[in-house]
Order: C-alpha cells, then sequence, then structure tokens
C-alpha cells in the first residue's frame, strides 16, 4: 500500500510558498494602506498642516505652528504661511518666524530605490531671536530602534524615498538678534543660497551695541562662503569670510574703513572653530586730545582658534602694526 506522507522537501516548499503568499498579503495591505492614506492627506490639507506640526514639534523639541499649509503631488510641492517656533517646557529663549517657506521636489528611480531631489527651497522674511536665558531642547536621539520602526522605515523607504539630495535652496530677507546682558548683536541676512556645486553663499550686516543702545560694530558688508566639500563632510566645514568698510568705536578710539578676510575650518567633533590667515586693515583715529586729529594705517593679523566646549580662545600668533609709529607681535590665551 503506497505512503501518503509528504516527503521533507515538499512540506518545506508548501511552507515557502505559504510564507510568500503572507509577504505578498502584508505587501499589499501596506500598498493599500498607504496609498489611501496618501490620498487622504492630499485631500485633506487640515489634516497635512496637523500631523507636520505634530511631527516638526516632536522632532525638535519645541512647538511647530503654521497658519496655512498647502500640498501637492503634481508636481510635487509644499507651501507654508506664517510659520511660528517657539519654546516648550524645559526650553527657552528663543523664537523663530518665517512668512513663507516653498518646497519644489521630484521623486526619481525605481521602488526601494527612489530618490527625493529638491529642486528648489524657498524661505522668505524669516526672523529669530536668542536672548540670555536661552536652553536649547535636547533631541531625541533614542537606542535601537524596534522591529515596528525598523519595518516602518524600510516601508517609507521602499515607497517614498530611501535617498535625500537638495539642488538649490535660498534664504531671503532674514534677521537675527542675539542679546547678552550688556550687548545687543544684530543681523541683517539679505540673502542665504545653496547649490551642490558652489556651497553656501551667505551676505549679511551686522551690528552690536551695548545696553545703552551705542553703537561699537558695524560690518556692512560681510559674505560668508562655505566649500560643497565642507558640506559632505562629517567631521570638517570650510570656508571663508570677508568683509568691507566696517567700523569699531570702542572708548575713544574709531575704526574706519575696515576690510578683512580669513580662512575658516569648523572641526564638528573637536568643537572648535579655526581662524587661520585673518587679515585686517583699517584707519584708526585715536583721540588725542589735539585739534587735529591722528589717522594711523592700521593692520592687524593673527591664526587663531575657538574651543567652544572650553569657552576658550587660542591666537597662536597675532601682529599690530600701525604705520610709522608701532609694531607688535605676540600670542594669547583668553577665557571667554
Amino acid at each position: 500500500m503506497p505512503s501518503t506522507r509528504k516527503s521533507p522537501h515538499a512540506r518545506q516548499s508548501g511552507t515557502r510558498r505559504r510564507l510568500l503568499l503572507i509577504l505578498a498579503g502584508v505587501l499589499v495591505a501596506a500598498t493599500v494602506i498607504l496609498a489611501v492614506g496618501l490620498l487622504y492627506l492630499t485631500r485633506s490639507p487640515a489634516a497635512v498642516k496637523l500631523l507636520v506640526e505634530k511631527t516638526l514639534s516632536m522632532q525638535t523639541g519645541t512647538i511647530v505652528r503654521m497658519e496655512h499649509l498647502e500640498v501637492g503631488t503634481d508636481p510635487l510641492r509644499l507651501e507654508a504661511l506664517g510659520i511660528v517656533v517657539s519654546p516648550r517646557a524645559h526650553t527657552d529663549g528663543f523664537e523663530f518666524e518665517a512668512r513663507t517657506l516653498s518646497v519644489q521636489a521630484t521623486l526619481s528611480g525605481p521602488f526601494g530605490k527612489r530618490t527625493l531631489s529638491i529642486d528648489g527651497l524657498q524661505l522668505d522674511n524669516y526672523g529669530g531671536q536668542i536672548t540670555p536665558h536661552l536652553e536649547l531642547p535636547e533631541l531625541l536621539t533614542g537606542g535601537q530602534p524596534t522591529l515596528p520602526g525598523r519595518l516602518l522605515k524600510r516601508l517609507v523607504q521602499f515607497f517614498l524615498f530611501s535617498d535625500l539630495i537638495v539642488q538649490s535652496a535660498e534664504a531671503l530677507n532674514g534677521k537675527l538678534v542675539i542679546e547678552t546682558p550688556d550687548k545687543q548683536a544684530r543681523f541683517s541676512i539679505p540673502s542665504l543660497r545653496y547649490d551642490p556645486h558652489d556651497g553656501v553663499q551667505i551676505d549679511l550686516d551686522a551690528r552690536i551695541e551695548l545696553s545703552e543702545n551705542r553703537q561699537i560694530l558695524l560690518l556692512p558688508e560681510v559674505r560668508v562662503t562655505v566649500a560643497p566639500s565642507g558640506l559632505t563632510t562629517s567631521r570638517r566645514v570650510n570656508g571663508h569670510l570677508q568683509f568691507r568698510n566696517g567700523n569699531i568705536h570702542i572708548g575713544s578710539t574709531t575704526v574706519t574703513e575696515l576690510h578683512g578676510t580669513s580662512e575658516i575650518r569648523y572641526d564638528q567633533v573637536a568643537k572648535k572653530l579655526d581662524l587661520a590667515n585673518l587679515m585686517l586693515r583699517g584707519r584708526t583715529t585715536p583721540d588725542t586730545g589735539s585739534k587735529e586729529p591722528v589717522v594711523l594705517e592700521t593692520t592687524f593679523s593673527a591664526d587663531a582658534s575657538y574651543h567652544l566646549s572650553e569657552a576658550r580662545v587660542m591666537v597662536s600668533r597675532w601682529s599690530l602694526v600701525c604705520e610709522g609709529l608701532l609694531e607688535l607681535i605676540g600670542r594669547a590665551r583668553l577665557q571667554t
């Protein structure tokens, strides 16, 4: 009488087929749920706005609010108006506002290897303020992700995108105010632009005033550039600083027509900012008490480092030359 028992190979094949059917069912269900979710979100602006506000608030440890948010899928775009970022519990001393944010993007590539390209990002009429009571939020870093978290991340990578690139970004008409107990620094930032070929370019002017509204520093034409290579490394950022037509008022001494350049290097691991080949040139007018003002052509050069974790400034070399009067060289160490 022939045996009716299935061979081990047949049982394994049946198990694999059932497993594949289960996985296929899960995949189809996930696809349907995602499609329905995307359809709901694109047809319900209020739901999108609430989801974005909650997600950004959770990820940044702040309170994020928007007056209006619109999302489109053909083409892929996002428009936000009246953005406000403010402190929440255990944070204080900062605020950020932006009138408009516009993002245009495209998705390309097959499922599982899709790339989200930010073709254009524009931020306009934004401003921020930092006070002496600054307490930044502690961002959630977490440990090993859970199994549901890993599955959700894989689904997002498969159905939405697994890679992100930024082709162009700009921020226009910005203002930043930083307050200390006795000083206030104001920055007007007409333009901040980024593209992957030229890196970042920032145009701004800076003013520092004492609490009694006396201006001690004015730098009306400042440009900061950051090399593209510095943006792709996880450790070092390299750039260049230049400014012209600045004024400094310290006590009874005034420096006008101040021009300066410096190479910038920032080590994100060591938390150290280097100013290499710093060169300042200007016309110094000390108060000598005479009727005729004395104007000295002055040059200052230095190599300096600021250690953020220790609030310490190291000047490995400095040189001060007042034409026809004096020449000084040295090095210094300052604790701020």
